[in-house]
């Protein structure tokens, strides 16, 4: 019976789950010309995403899609493409008192003919070095590529007042002509999405209500002898 109680009083102390496989943040695509930032489409209430943005040193082109260009054609690494500003982002900051795991992420990205054919994309925490989690090489296509399920295992958990930027940077372009975009993952129509980051969110017990189960315990354990 001991063990029983024990058993319990273990499992009332652990975090209390309110979300395993949840969308952490997604947006979905406009216009560049009419919307040069993408504002959430959904969100988790435990977090305050950012808009989907592009750097300065690109401009919003002509299209359906959120579509850029001005990419220098003398960058060729991720590094001098963030040095000159021209990239995409996007992240969050977690409010509550959660535990925010991130597990994986759904994108949708294309280039015109003379756009930049690579891209990578890597993930900041409290503003801490990169970590990569996504690189690509279009090899010249122009066709739109989905990226679905990308691991961000490497992104450790995340707690209240800890913040996440991704950074989407695009290089060895052919011409400032070029355009590189975001683009609509297409799925039928029953569930569109450009970006959907996917993760789990585990409430974390307020230390009264700990006490307070520690305290209960104590109870049970004297009734018994």
């Amino acid at each position: 019976m001991k063990s029983l109680l024990c058993a319990a009083a273990i499992s009332m102390l652990l975090p209390l789950s309110t979300g395993w496989g949840a969308i952490v943040v997604e947006y979905q695509t406009a216009a560049s010309t009419t919307n040069p930032t993408l504002a959430p489409s959904s969100a988790a209430a435990e977090i305050t995403a950012s808009d989907f943005s592009a750097g300065s040193g690109i401009s919003a082109a002509t299209g359906g899609t959120f579509n850029f260009n001005d990419w220098d054609p003398t960058n060729t690494s991720f590094a001098e493409a963030v040095a000159d500003n021209e990239f995409f982002t996007f992240g969050f900051t977690v409010t509550d008192n959660v535990i925010v795991q991130l597990s994986d992420f759904d994108i949708r990205l294309d280039r015109s003919g003379t756009g930049p054919d690579d891209f990578e994309i890597q993930v900041s925490v409290n503003g801490g070095s990169g970590t990569s989690v996504l690189s690509f090489d279009f090899m010249d296509s122009t066709n739109g590529v989905d990226f679905i399920g990308t691991s961000l295992a490497a992104i450790p958990s995340l707690v209240q007042g800890d913040s996440v930027v991704f950074t989407i940077a695009a290089f060895n372009a052919e011409s400032t002509a070029g355009t590189f975009d975001l683009e609509t993952i297409d799925f039928g129509g029953s569930d569109p999405r450009s970006v959907r980051v996917n993760g789990s969110i585990t409430v974390v017990p307020e230390p009264g209500a700990t006490l307070l189960v520690v305290g209960g315990f104590g109870f049970l354990l004297r009734r018994r002898r």
